[in-house]
């Protein structure tokens, strides 16, 4: 059956994986990404990853539903998605792929695999799925789990959960992951995120980037005059490069503060090429524009609050097409929803279906 991945069947992949990849100097990263290094596929002209993180208590299990399951309707009498009443939209019949269906479907989509089903607000994914572009891991979980909202997010973006073994580990699960492949020492941009703050997944002893816009990355108010040898610019990089080469006493942070200067003068150049502040890409029809233009666009009805949304998965996209950066991502928040995550007598509505 197509895009159909069990519990089972994902760790055993996994482990067939990290078997495979015989990396044992490569310690507690994923092994999908173990896979991706032991194949020499990651990097410039290789696989990337680009992230979105979903900030907050997602209900996952509202998203990919556990709609043969005869605990979840019991369970969530008032928010939970109901099946289609028509008789011949069987949930528990596997086709191996998912119902296409309008953007005002009211009831859970049938993913095909005879067990979950999809939240109608995730419609578009629908057909992604079906091509084979898109893979639900579902209800895979973790030990020692935590009703914390932000227990649960670090243990997510460090790849350890909160047992005692694991409580020492501190920096992210992507962090390690370029770290231990060593891809940050011979490139500048590695892992970057397009954020306020740099996430827990990407934090180590090491630096990386964090952007909160592309265009401010920049020596601001400095002039740059054409042709100029001696430009005001240039004195303020060579300024930068002979404080990093003083001779410094050994404090604490020390060379993590040398190494986000040098990062930071090694890249200053690299988001001023034009093609960052175009917005000319196009969905499939060739007219509608695939992020947003301006922050009142509309034209996937998406509303003017996912502008700055769209910005950064755009900025992480033309990280990823344009850099050496093998990572890079960004987050949505607001998943919190602890109060009119649905819409009374319309679980297809709500807070969380707009989210």
């Amino acid at each position: 059956m197509a895009n159909l991945l069990t519990r089972r069947s994902f760790l055993q992949a996994g482990f067939r994986a990290t078997v495979a990849a015989g990396l044992a100097s490569l310690t507690h990263i994923p092994p999908f990404l173990q896979r991706a290094l032991a194949e020499g596929n990651i990097g410039i002209s290789g696989k990337k990853l680009l992230f979105i993180f979903m900030r907050g208590g997602n209900d996952g299990i509202n998203n990919v539903i556990p709609i043969m399951d005869p605990a979840y309707a019991t369970a969530r009498a008032t928010i939970g998605l109901p099946k289609d009443p028509d008789p011949s939209v069987l949930y528990d019949v596997a086709t191996g792929t998912a119902d296409v269906v309008p953007s005002n479907y009211p009831y859970a989509i049938r993913l095909g695999n005879g067990f979950a089903a999809l939240n109608p607000a995730l419609y578009d994914l629908a057909p992604v799925y079906n091509a084979g572009d898109l893979a639900l891991i579902h209800r895979v979980a973790y030990r020692t789990q935590s009703r914390s909202h932000f227990d649960s997010e670090k243990y997510w973006e460090k790849g350890a959960d909160g047992s005692s073994a694991n409580r020492l580990i501190n920096d992210g699960i992507f962090y390690r992951t370029i770290a231990e492949s060593g891809w940050n020492l011979n490139h500048a941009l590695s892992g970057v995120s397009v954020q306020s703050n740099l996430p827990q997944s990407l934090r180590g002893e090491f630096p990386m980037t964090n952007l909160s816009s592309i265009g401010r990355y920049n020596l601001l108010g400095v002039s740059n005059p054409s042709g100029s040898i001696n430009s005001d610019r240039l004195k303020q990089l060579n300024a930068i490069d002979a404080s990093n080469l003083r001779p410094h006493p050994d404090k604490n942070n020390r060379e993590l503060i040398y190494g986000l200067g040098v990062q930071f003068r090694d890249t200053l150049d690299v988001f001023q090429d034009p093609s960052f502040a175009t917005n000319e890409f196009y969905d499939t029809n060739g007219t509608t524009h695939l992020f947003p233009i301006a922050s009142g666009s509309d034209q996937k009805g998406l509303g003017s609050g996912a502008y700055g949304f769209f910005q950064n998965i755009k900025s992480a996209a033309q990280i990823l097409a344009n850099t050496d950066a093998v990572i890079a991502g960004t987050e949505i928040g607001g998943f919190d929803t602890h109060t009119a995550q649905v819409t009374d007598g319309s679980p297809h509505l709500g807070g969380h279906a707009s989210l």
